[in-house]
């Protein structure tokens, strides 16, 4: 990674702003455990802890460059910060929260299309608003500084999953906070949407694999070995010669891809910034 955006955000909003950067890492220590519960629903996921959450901040880092990190003021860092850290803790909650936020989503057009759905598979579909309302339960205990900043993180992390980034009530393009701070909710949503997608970093338990489609998706994410964001692309480094995973590869491939068009257009119509990155390609190892 280039010395210049290593953990170039962070510097930046450590600089601008010591409380804000003391909230953030405040965070970061409170939600560690927190974030790795999605253990015990998901054992045979990827990395979803904070870990996961560590690298979807590099990559964010490596999506805006050091031009685009310094154009952000104190308050956009520490929102796409914030829900870099958090976007993913709904995948761990318990049945207790569960219960409580299950009833607050409008899940009848769900249940329609998809018959009866395990637990499991509802907390994974919307994981992102069950984030969204744990941020909202413990918002207090997190020391966000404002509710302006809560609503803010809370948007930018339901914006990482089936979001609409063009709509301009849920996703603001001027946002401000107390003392007249934009905050421009379209780029950090779509930050955060287009990184969800990359992280290859592997915790698997193995031999908990009950299913062939476990076993595949395991064997695919092990065949991307590295991630590469330069300037203009997002490079997947992958090592296989199983022909299906080969296509498992090429299918992701293509969904980055579509995630990358679209966040790419939501971004040059209704932000200042640009995401420079135009296309995701697949490079064999040799």
């Amino acid at each position: 990674m280039e010395d210049q955006v290593c953990f170039g955000m962070e510097k930046r909003l450590r600089e601008l702003d010591p409380d804000l950067h003391r909230r953030f890492t405040d965070t970061v220590l409170a939600a560690w455990n927190m974030l790795f519960r999605y253990k015990r629903y998901f054992p045979e996921y990827n990395d979803h802890s904070g870990l996961h959450s560590m690298g979807v901040i590099e990559y964010c880092n490596l999506l805006a460059g050091k031009d685009q990190i310094l154009s952000l003021n104190a308050d956009e860092l520490y929102v796409l910060l914030m829900a870099c850290c958090l976007h993913d803790a709904g995948m761990g909650i318990s049945s207790e929260e569960f219960d409580l936020f299950a009833p607050r989503l409008d899940l009848e057009a769900y249940f329609r299309a998809e018959g009866e759905v395990p637990r499991d598979r509802i907390i994974r579909d919307f994981h992102q608003e069950f984030s969204a309302l744990l941020i909202d339960r413990y918002a207090p205990f997190l020391d966000l500084p404002s509710p302006y900043h809560l609503f803010a993180v809370k948007q930018v992390v339901r914006g990482h999953r089936k979001a609409d980034l063009f709509d301009a009530r849920e996703f603001p393009s001027d946002f401000r906070v107390p003392g007249g701070s934009r905050i421009c909710l379209p780029y950090l949503a779509d930050e955060i949407d287009v990184t969800s997608l990359r992280s290859s970093d592997l915790l698997f338990d193995v031999e908990s694999f009950e299913s062939p489609d476990q076993i595949f998706y395991y064997k695919r994410t092990r065949a991307c070995r590295k991630v590469e964001v330069t300037g203009d692309a997002v490079i997947l480094h992958v090592r296989t010669e199983d022909p299906l995973v080969a296509e498992g590869l090429e299918a992701m491939r293509l969904k980055i891809q579509e995630t990358l068009d679209l966040c790419r257009e939501a971004v040059e119509k209704r932000t200042p910034f640009r995401v420079t990155q135009s296309r995701a390609e697949l490079r064999e190892i040799l």
